[in-house]
């Protein structure tokens, strides 16, 4: 958002760096972990809607009118950071989600040396698909649909697990959203496992993440 945006600007202005912001930021939030940048390169989102229309900026691109058929990074040869590469190629599992799909988990991908560090590693890869549709992004999308999206951006069979809701059937009373459904694709796939995504009484939970954050590789998240 704009003022998450003036928020990291503000922090990085202390620190005299963007990954330096990042990392004040997480302590000042009581984050776990350390918070790292998947570039330190001044990074604009493009979203193509499939009426071929582009919008440009990550704040923008909710609130077009239209769905999005593709989201690019301005510059595309935009450089990995070497903490987020370093993290990155010595994880143990790499989790990707959940977060807003087309301005939070598909643009760390986009940048071709994450990527690829992403797609040689050996590390166990799990994607934790949202539980709600997001408006301006998601309307209407099953975890497929999510599943499909990235790999779009990125490479076939990207991750080993896709963890899903177990409680996907049920409505969503919070919100305007709907809850993500598993298509007839999603019930034959083998690599989706059922969980009690919100649930407070397991040890370990999947992260929730935003902006550009997609990876925690052991305890650092990459954003």
């Amino acid at each position: 958002s704009a003022a998450s945006d003036v928020y990291k600007r503000q922090m990085s202005d202390i620190t005299g760096s963007f990954e330096g912001g990042l990392n004040l930021s997480a302590k000042i939030l009581g984050a776990k972990g350390k918070v790292l940048p998947a570039s330190l390169d001044n990074i604009t989102l493009e979203a193509i809607l499939d009426d071929g229309t582009k919008v440009l900026g990550e704040s923008l691109i909710p609130l077009k009118n239209g769905k999005i058929n593709e989201i690019n990074l301005i510059p595309s040869n935009a450089k990995g950071s070497e903490s987020a590469k370093n993290s990155l190629s010595n994880a143990d599992v790499i989790i990707v989600g959940p977060g807003s799909l087309y301005t939070s988990i598909i643009p760390p991908l986009l940048v071709k040396d994450i990527a690829k560090i992403v797609k040689s590693s050996k590390a166990l890869k799990i994607y934790v698909c949202n539980i709600a549709t997001q408006k301006g992004e998601t309307d209407l999308y099953s975890v497929n649909d999510h599943i499909e999206a990235i790999q779009k951006h990125t490479y076939a069979s990207i991750f080993d697990f896709i963890i899903v809701d177990k409680n996907f059937d049920l409505p969503i009373t919070s919100h305007d959203e709907q809850r993500v459904k598993l298509s007839k694709n999603d019930l034959d796939n083998p690599k989706i496992i059922k969980f009690d995504v919100k649930s407070e009484k397991h040890s370990m939970r999947p992260v929730s993440y935003t902006h550009l954050r997609a990876h925690e590789t052991r305890e650092e998240r990459v954003w």
